[in-house]
């Protein structure tokens, strides 16, 4: 009786340990019956919904993070027709993600990576003379509802691109794109620290990015302090947002840069005083109740 007991329990603590190792497994990469369901939803939803179109499904995958299998949808004529089908582990749709290509939001994510490639060139390129820790090119493009949101006023700036208005498919002219629109984000090192050192790099920062088609319309520059071999960081950085292209010119530019970059630090300063002092009235309050 003894002997069958422990046979008994044995074999429950086994099918118990291969019952929690097959539902982790689900939960990490699905399983096939589900992803057969899944794939037979979608070919039907597809049909259905998009029929009279060549759209395909391209494959699908399961994702952990949410528990959805997702089938990605594309389309042999259309490089900005690509979306996503999600279903659940019974095959059922959770959601379709085409408003990304009738929105303008592929043409634009297109968009901002063929000019990211043309920064990039630039940014890797071995004879650039920069220490760079963080550098890349992006377009200022945004959805309609968010040009007019007031919240966002102070986020998007007045050159910014309407996505509404792209057209699916369209070839556009990246460069002058990139001239209309295009955002530097660049932080250097340099030594020494100065407005006249950092409108030497400004200057030739454009004429590098004229010469290699990526022009752009403004520029976020940080110039920081070389990092000693020990301890930290010294304070003395440089820093301007949105620095119109217009603007990058000999004759005064230092001067633009110190105006700027006194600005900016005033704007952050006052920010920071704002977070303080309603972080104290949210601490007050906690004290009241």
């Amino acid at each position: 009786m003894k002997w069958n007991l422990r046979k008994v329990l044995a074999l429950s603590a086994a099918l118990v340990l291969i019952g929690g190792l097959a539902w982790f497994a689900n939960a990490l990469n699905g399983n096939p019956i589900s992803k057969m369901m899944a794939q037979s939803t979608a070919e039907r939803y597809l049909a259905e919904t998009y029929g009279g179109t060549d759209y395909y499904i391209d494959h699908i995958s399961y994702s952990f993070k949410d528990g959805n299998y997702h089938a990605f949808v594309r389309s042999p004529s259309s490089m900005d027709t690509a979306f996503t089908l999600s279903l659940n582990m019974l095959g059922s749709l959770r959601g379709d993600t085409y408003d990304n290509v009738l929105s303008g939001w592929n043409t634009a994510l297109r968009l901002d990576e063929e000019y990211r490639a043309l920064t990039d060139r630039v940014l890797e390129d071995p004879a650039f003379p920069y220490q760079c820790h963080i550098g890349y090119g992006s377009l200022e493009i945004y959805p309609a509802e968010v040009l007019s949101s007031p919240e966002a006023a102070s986020e998007v700036p007045d050159y910014a691109l309407n996505q509404d208005e792209l057209i699916l498919d369209h070839i556009y002219d990246i460069p002058a794109l990139g001239r209309q629109v295009g955002h530097l984000i660049l932080s250097l090192e340099e030594e020494p620290l100065t407005f006249e050192s950092a409108a030497n790099i400004m200057l030739d920062l454009k004429a590098r990015f004229d010469e290699a088609g990526a022009p752009f319309a403004a520029m976020d520059l940080t110039l920081l302090p070389p990092l000693p071999e020990e301890g930290p960081r010294p304070d003395g950085e440089i820093c301007v947002e949105d620095f119109s292209c217009d603007a990058i010119v000999p004759n005064g530019l230092a001067d633009r840069i110190r105006e700027a970059d006194q600005a900016l630090k005033e704007h952050y300063a006052q920010d920071d005083a704002e977070r303080k002092r309603q972080e104290a009235i949210l601490s007050q309050s906690h004290l009241a109740s």
